[in-house]
């Protein structure tokens, strides 16, 4: 049924913390897009009625973290929450990978690094993630092939979040990287511990390969549903209630032929280990490791050690 009202007349909820960082490349929601914009105020964003939450829930354990976290934000650190900062200050060299931490760093690249030096140091049972891309459309082989290998050269951004190689071991931290269901809570960047590969056979070479993964996820709560409609399996299987099945996913990648169409299939998930703070924002862990950088702004150092519960972690 068709309504002039605002929004459809949906009742609408806008939460966001204002101190969190903007979108990467992008102004703030609320930011004007124009000088001119500011001589009128949006007949939308009067509709909203402003409230306040005053109670801080992630650091309600260490009140006094959670205040020396606020003065960051507000660059008003007093001389108790600066000595509180530094005494969790570490060398990099004296600090070895802590147990359960996630590692938290500035650039893609960095966390690229991070990722590939604790999977090599893990000894583990491990497996490689292959992704399989195909070409739809009509025309010549040759066509075809230079379309499959121009997209093998995208970013994970021009992917849809499939990578086209992963390499998956027994023990280490995976982020999903799509919107599988979110319902079921298994949305991009909810993360847990891989612990168990299940193995199928391809028809055509019949080699041996991972067809699924099952990982305990650091919320209850998320893939309740999967796991539910896998019950059978996991009784007869005897595996753990706790974990959730994860299957490769397909998505169709643009490609700047227009007589082709790519699918890639592949496991929706990415290593996590480490993560960069844009990516880190919102979340909640108990143990944080934030690489120190020069150059980091206040705003990056908020995010980035707020997402700890507590000092101590």
């Amino acid at each position: 049924m068709r309504t002039k009202k605002p929004f459809g007349g949906i009742s609408v909820l806008v939460l966001g913390d204002f101190n969190q960082l903007r979108p990467v490349g992008d102004k703030y929601i609320f930011q004007f897009n124009s000088s001119y914009n500011a001589l009128v105020d949006s007949p939308l964003w009067s509709l909203f009625e402003l409230f306040e939450l005053t109670e801080i829930v992630r650091q309600k354990d260490d009140k006094t973290f959670a205040i020396a976290l606020s003065n960051i934000a507000k660059g008003t650190m007093t001389d108790e929450d600066i000595h509180l900062l530094k005494s969790r200050i570490v060398s990099t060299e004296s600090l070895e990978i802590v147990e359960d931490s996630i590692r938290i760093f500035r650039s893609n690249a960095e966390v690229d690094a991070y990722n590939t030096k604790v999977l090599a140091s893990l000894n583990t049972e491990g497996a490689t993630a292959n992704a399989y891309d195909f070409c739809i459309g009509d025309g010549l082989a040759s066509l075809k092939e230079k379309v499959l290998n121009n997209v093998k050269n995208l970013k994970i951004t021009e992917t849809y979040g499939l990578l086209l190689r992963i390499d998956l071991k027994v023990g280490a931290k995976y982020m999903l990287t799509v919107n599988s269901d979110t319902e079921d809570g298994l949305v991009n960047g909810a993360c847990g511990k891989l612990v168990m590969i299940d193995y199928g056979k391809l028809q055509k070479t019949n080699e041996t390969v991972p067809c699924r993964i099952w990982i305990k996820f650091n919320e209850e709560k998320t893939g309740r549903k999967a796991r539910a409609n896998f019950h059978n399996v996991m009784r007869n299987r005897n595996i753990d209630s706790s974990l959730t099945p994860i299957e490769p996913v397909i998505r169709q990648i643009n490609t700047k032929s227009t007589n082709f169409k790519v699918e890639r299939k592949q496991f929706p998930i990415v290593p996590c280990e480490a993560m960069t703070i844009y990516k880190s924002q919102g979340g909640t862990y108990e143990k944080v490791v934030v690489n120190l950088k020069k150059g980091m702004i206040r705003s990056e150092l908020y995010v980035a050690c707020s997402g700890a519960t507590k000092a101590s972690g």
